[in-house]
């Protein structure tokens, strides 16, 4: 009986060791919908399924993408100009795509996948996204469209349609709402992911109350460089202020917040001019639970040595108690994904895999992140060599 208990001990530990590093799939549903109907339970559990390929221990499904949002959202609705509901009247070129429905879909999206996760012994969260919209090419914002008077300004005073400045209240006041209906969805994680921007940086905050503050501040115009240091400076007041109550209305629910931050690099001047957001400051005082490394410079001539070497310094920056997961990348759109590294190491995509799960291991990390899991993405020999 002793030998049975010490056993059903150490089949328990096992499982709880290999959940301490963690194998992070993040969905968008939408994506799938090209194969699957994920406007159904049964189409939606087969988006699941697929994300699990590569051995995922946690996944993280996106609650929007081009404004079009994956919940009822009260805050966000749905496009003004609708598109056919019926699916079978859309172009075949075009395909189910766009005439989805996924925030009335008739079941409760988030409940079932979570619940899903739950019954698997996966752990679930959210992706969202630093801007609701997706690079305008489709949808703006309903919200920022009816409230136009909000919209960010290029200093030549272009509005940029869809995205509304932070620094108005009013706009805090929404992003803040939408943070609260986020967690309403009852997620054990929110992932906010800075490299969806939208196209926002700093350069479109030439806002009335940016430049009245600058004026009032430094007694003359606001500089035509928005990399100055001293207007990114000023911009980073209301962004640090945004992230900083995302993060204590997520850790008074009891949810994680974890940040995917592009654009790294040791001299800290990536993320400052994108974002104008100090992250290093904001690690140090413990402000995220998580640091997910999204993009940073590859060495073509050592690859997997500068990788290392980069999350090395990582680990070093991960301020109170934040855990840093690294990236593992099928998609190869910023030419750090494994094609990259196969290429310069002259290896196979699985090869890499390995290589970089062994890294993200040795270096501390507390996981990697699958961007993204979409429909057979992540190739069989790939998935093969990230069981372990």
């Amino acid at each position: 009986m002793l030998g049975k208990s010490l056993t059903l001990i150490a089949v328990a530990g096992g499982c709880l060791a290999s959940f301490a590093f963690e194998k992070v799939a993040l969905v968008d549903s939408l994506d799938e919908a090209q194969k699957w109907d994920v406007e159904t339970p049964e189409g939606t559990l087969k988006v699941l399924d697929d994300a699990l390929r590569p051995h995922s221990t946690r996944v993280l499904w996106r609650d929007k993408g081009a404004c079009l949002m994956r919940y009822p959202c009260a805050e966000e609705p749905y496009p003004e100009c609708e598109f056919p509901i019926d699916k079978r009247r859309v172009p075949p070129k075009i395909g189910a795509f766009w005439a989805l429905r996924l925030d009335n879909c008739g079941f409760d999206v988030f409940n079932l996948v979570f619940s899903e996760c739950e019954r698997r012994g996966l752990k679930q969260g959210i992706h969202t996204t630093w801007e609701e919209n997706h690079w305008c090419n489709a949808f703006m914002g309903i919200w920022n469209m009816r409230h136009p008077q909000f919209c960010c300004r290029t200093k030549g005073g272009l509005s940029w349609s869809g995205h509304a400045s932070l620094a108005f209240p009013e706009v805090m006041e929404h992003k803040l709402r939408m943070v609260d209906e986020r967690l309403a969805l009852k997620p054990q994680a929110i992932f906010l992911d800075m490299y969806r921007d939208g196209g926002w940086t700093p350069r479109l905050e030439y806002v009335p109350p940016v430049c009245d503050r600058w004026r009032e501040r430094y007694e003359c115009e606001p500089p035509d460089d928005s990399r100055d240091d001293r207007w990114l400076g000023l911009v980073s007041e209301y962004v640090t202020a945004y992230v900083k109550e995302f993060s204590r209305r997520c850790r008074a629910a009891g949810v994680e917040f974890v940040i995917g931050l592009p654009y790294l690099a040791r001299n800290g001047r990536g993320v400052w001019e994108h974002y104008a957001l100090d992250w290093r400051k904001l690690a140090a005082e413990g402000v995220f639970d998580g640091i997910w490394v999204m993009s940073f410079p590859i060495d073509e001539r050592r690859p997997f040595e500068s990788t290392a070497e980069f999350y090395a310094y990582m680990m070093a920056q991960k301020g109170k108690a934040a855990k840093v997961y690294f990236p593992l990348d099928e998609y190869n759109y910023r030419k750090e994904g494994l094609a990259t590294y196969a290429k310069y190491a002259g290896c196979t995509k699985a090869e890499a895999a390995k290589r970089l799960l062994g890294i993200s291991r040795k270096a501390g990390g507390a996981g990697v992140v699958y961007e993204c899991v979409d429909c057979h993405l992540y190739g069989k020999e790939v998935c093969d060599a990230l069981a372990d």
